[in-house]
């Protein structure tokens, strides 16, 4: 059956579903019921049921039910979302509908995370879920609530609150595979005026053994130190606020990739390019064995090693590296609140610094580093590092008007200032060891990517919400804003500023019915920033690439890429919530189509000389002296054309009686290439391009015509399933509780030519409690059937082979874990 057959009669089967509960009525009267869930979407406490917008809320008994450690577990309960972590926590990359970040610079993503409803730009993947009351997710663009970077979606992480009385829990885990961690919450009142939360946790992950390098070292796993403290006080009605402090460090092992065999890649192949001698690929789906070596993860980490007491030991340190993964980031953040009978006024406001580094063997091999003449030869050492600093600051009024009110609304203005600086070094070790000056300045390491950027956000905005009738209501949302983006090239000095302004308005319409249902439609607009790529203004790039454009070889310039257009994405959707039987079921879906200009994206541009050459099978030039095939290239952000997604989303919570409990969601979309020409058909697949940069005037890359082809990493099917079942051990005074999770992830494809696809796969969660007042032990089972289909495949060069072939590189998925979590609540 074709994918796009199996949507339509999914979608049949859905509607059909949604049918019945629009007419089922409240035919139940047990005393259990799902608790009412007020959230945030619109700068105002609403019932979560009444907003116009699809949302997900993971509570924290969720949290610790279902034994969300990490952000990817919430995500893979919840509809319309997505998360990899392409290796590490640091290169995190969420997905909302679809939609999602090529690049892993964070300020470059189509999903904002937010902490208290104030943005996070920094790392996503080490996100800490203790002292978290709920995780709330938004989809479809919230730019008219929430601003900048919220594209396809938002997250918002609401922390909890002192309460009346002094409390505290204190928990102890482990697993098999060396998932340890010890975490406290404490909190309570401190007199009739202040109270305060304490949260702490310190964590480890090991990983299975497999997971260890050639030289003795292990990679995938994490390690984490976090503290957070919450001071609130209330001295009078008029007037209450909060004041929150975080600290975290983490201290993770490399990035966790590694090529599969060679033997099994020639084997599991089964597509050879009609253009390029020994580039295979697989039409269908991907069934390769993902095991790692057995003998380890080939690294070579001391490249310095073999040329110990030589002339050439100084350059070759430059490319050694220490391995790590690690991120530390200090917060404030504070709340003020003053209450009027003409309503509320609010100011928010949070500072943040960050600093991150992913230092890594990106070639993935124990290959030599090769050096003749007092130069490196080749691309078999492929080290990477991205030294990152961000500076946080923002602060937000709102005016609420009072919600008992016929017409309700809210005014505000915000000022968002952040510093972003990631340099990427292929010899960082130059720059850690203090010795750049030592080479001449022709020769001295320059860093192959630069992302400089400082931001200047100003924004006002308002939403007006009006009752028509006691069941219907209209709301209107806009936001304007300006925001300056400077961008520094580091190595010249030279500074870009590019401003951008707009307006984004949200329209929406709901509807309540005597049955418990409420439906509404609605209308918005994104936007991301537009930006600048500072280093197509490097000097060794610009030689480089005036060699070339000298010879005709190329047609474009540099400066056509220095700057990239903002992104717009326009959101239709229609959904539906309700509460059905008593509240005893909570039903929501929604269906939405969105057509998104301005398609940027991450690529490298190519235009190596020894390449264009063989390709207009002319002689070549040679690369210029001084320069390396690294200066051939540039990593820039591009607008590659237009999409458009539909699709469909719900879930479902059933307290079925005292004792049983079932959720579920369902995922159901499809994506499709508007104008877009894929390079990495041609550079991967070795497919025969559609455009070439010879031929086609102002073609940045030989291509592929991929119009009408659907998104990659992107399934169009998910859908999980949990029943949790509580009862009584007798009259002993303790409960136990069994809960079970199924998650099931359609075929995606694995490029954009759509030949190659991941595999359907399936995982299976349990967990059961035995609890009593104070005490509660967990014993919890992690992918239950071990299932090891990876979570990410992409095609490289294997330097481990010889000579060096293509070949698939793999993150691989965690397999069966078993772990025991103790807790004392007091």
């Amino acid at each position: 059956m074709g994918r796009n057959q199996h949507m339509r009669q999914s979608l049949h089967l859905v509607f059909a579903s949604l049918s019945a509960a629009l007419i089922a009525p409240p035919v139940y009267s047990q005393v259990t019921t799902l608790e009412e869930i007020v959230v945030t979407a619109r700068k105002r406490e609403e019932n979560l049921q009444e907003v116009p917008v699809s949302i997900s809320v993971i509570s924290d008994s969720l949290i610790d039910e279902a034994g969300i450690i990490e952000p990817r577990d919430f995500f893979e309960m919840t509809p319309g979302v997505d998360f990899d972590t392409n290796g590490d926590r640091n290169n995190a990359t969420p997905a909302v509908r679809g939609i999602q970040a090529k690049a892993t610079a964070t300020t470059r993503q189509k999903v904002m995370s937010f902490i208290d409803g104030l943005p996070l730009v920094g790392a996503q993947g080490t996100m800490q879920f203790t002292g978290i009351e709920r995780v709330e997710v938004f989809r479809g663009p919230q730019s008219a609530a929430f601003g900048r970077s919220t594209f396809a979606g938002a997250i918002n992480y609401v922390t909890r609150d002192p309460g009346d009385v002094f409390e505290g829990d204190l928990r102890v885990s482990t697993s098999d595979l060396g998932r340890n961690y010890v975490q406290l919450e404490l909190g309570g009142p401190i007199n009739d005026t202040f109270g305060y939360t304490l949260d702490v946790n310190v964590d480890e992950y090991d990983g299975p053994d497999e997971w260890v390098s050639t030289e003795g070292f292990d990679v995938g796993g994490t390690s984490t130190e976090y503290i957070s403290g919450k001071l609130s006080f209330a001295p009078n009605d008029s007037f209450d606020g909060e004041v929150r402090v975080m600290s975290m460090r983490t201290d993770d092992d490399m990035t966790l990739r590694y090529y599969i065999d060679g033997d099994e890649w020639a084997r599991c192949t089964n597509f050879a390019s009609p253009n390029r001698m020994g580039t295979r690929w697989i039409d269908g789906t991907f069934d390769c064995d993902p095991s790692p070596p057995s003998g380890g993860i080939p690294t070579n980490i001391d490249t310095a090693a073999p040329f110990r007491g030589t002339p050439d030991e100084l350059l070759a340190s430059t490319y050694r590296i220490d391995p790590t993964v690690a991120n530390t980031r200090d917060r404030i953040q504070g709340e003020f609140n003053f209450h009027h009978d003409a309503g509320d006024l609010q100011f928010l406001t949070f500072f943040s610094e960050e600093t991150y580094l992913r230092w890594a063997d990106g070639d993935r091999s124990d290959a030599p580093l090769v050096i003749a003449n007092g130069m490196v030869m080749g691309m078999s050492v492929n080290h990477m590092a991205d030294p990152t600093d961000i500076e946080e600051k923002m602060i937000e009024v709102r005016w609420l008007s009072p919600d008992d009110e016929r017409l309700r609304w809210t005014v505000g203005a915000s000022y968002y200032d952040y510093d972003f600086l990631t340099l990427v070094w292929a010899q960082y070790g130059a720059i850690v060891d203090g010795i750049v000056d030592q080479f001449p300045p022709a020769q001295q390491p320059q860093p192959l990517v630069i992302i400089s950027e400082m931001s200047e956000n100003t924004a006002v905005f308002g939403n007006i919400s009006y009752d028509l009738t006691e069941r219907t209501t209209v709301s209107l949302e806009g936001r304007y804003q300006s925001e300056d983006m400077t961008n520094v090239n580091q190595v010249t000095g030279e500074a870009f500023t590019n401003t951008t302004t707009s307006f984004v308005p949200r329209l929406a319409i709901n509807h309540s019915m005597d049955n418990g249902v409420n439906l509404y439609g609605q209308i918005s607009r994104g936007i991301n920033p537009a930006g600048v790529i500072p280093a197509a203004r490097s000097p060794r790039v610009e030689r480089a690439h005036e060699q070339v454009y000298g010879l005709g070889w190329i047609e474009w310039e540099l400066d056509s890429v220095l700057f990239y257009e903002q992104e717009e994405i326009i959101n239709l959707e229609l959904g539906l919530k309700a509460g059905l039987a008593d509240n005893r079921v909570q039903l929501s879906a929604a269906i939405y189509a969105m057509d998104w200009e301005h398609y940027n994206q991450a690529y490298t541009l190519n235009w190596n000389v020894d390449t264009l050459a063989r390709d207009r099978g002319e002689m070549s030039p040679g690369i210029l002296s001084g320069l390396g095939p690294g200066d051939y290239r540039l990593r820039a952000q591009l607008d590659l054309g237009a999409a458009n997604v539909q699709g469909l989303e719900s879930e479902i919570a059933w307290f079925v009686d005292d004792n049983w409990e079932l959720r579920g969601s369902f995922t159901l979309q499809g994506t499709e290439y508007e104008t877009f020409c894929d390079p990495d058909a041609v550079q991967q697949i070795g497919l025969t391009p559609t455009h070439t940069v010879a031929n086609d005037p102002g073609v940045l890359f030989n291509c592929v015509d991929a119009v009408g082809n659907e998104f990659n990493r992107q399934p169009n099917i998910a859908y999980n399933a949990s029943a949790t079942y509580r009862g009584s051990v007798g009259s002993s005074g303790w409960d136990w509780v069994g809960r079970l999770d199924w998650r099931v992830v359609g075929e995606q494809w694995l490029d954009n030519a759509n030949l190659m696809a991941l595999p359907e796969t399936q995982t299976l969660n349990a967990s059961v409690n035995f609890r009593n007042d104070n005490w509660d032990l967990r014993v919890w089972s992690r992918n239950l059937t071990d299932n090891d289909t990876p979570r990410i495949v992409q095609s490289g060069t294997d330097y481990n082979q010889r000579p060096a072939n293509q070949n698939f590189h793999v993150l691989p998925r965690d397999p069966r874990e078993l772990g025991v979590t103790l807790s004392y609540s007091f």
